[in-house]
């Protein structure tokens, strides 16, 4: 099996991300009332959509790097799970609730991972 090999540069870039997500989840969960109170409820529960832009951003800079041919596919399907995560959160983010605008951004998080995951498999299944 082939070891893949990654650069410094993208390594670093995605690692930030990675970081940025982990700590706007917990400021949200930290200074809920304050953010919502300053920034107002509905971009509070925008922000978790910040982070999954940032990796998307230091993925496609790492595909760059990369072949040019893979960098195009890796795009769409990235954009298209980004989109899918932003109408999510667009529809769920005003729920009322026990917590839900704490849970929100870890469920957007997990809702990108579990989209790219299927827009890959659709991709592979398509393929074989």
């Amino acid at each position: 099996m082939k070891s893949i090999s990654i650069n410094t540069q993208s390594r670093n870039e995605l690692n930030a991300s990675i970081i940025f997500a982990a700590m706007t989840w917990s400021l949200m969960m930290i200074f809920k009332t304050e953010l919502i109170a300053e920034i107002g409820a509905t971009f509070f529960n925008l922000l978790p959509m910040l982070p999954i832009a940032a990796f998307c951003f230091a993925f496609h800079r790492h595909h760059q790097r990369g072949d040019q041919t893979a960098c195009r596919a890796i795009s769409r399907k990235m954009g298209v799970a980004m989109a899918l995560t932003a109408v999510f959160v667009c529809n769920f983010s005003a729920e009322k609730g026990a917590g839900f605008s704490q849970i929100s951004a870890m469920s957007s998080y997990c809702f990108f991972a579990v989209a790219l995951v299927v827009l890959l498999l659709i991709r592979r299944g398509r393929t074989c």
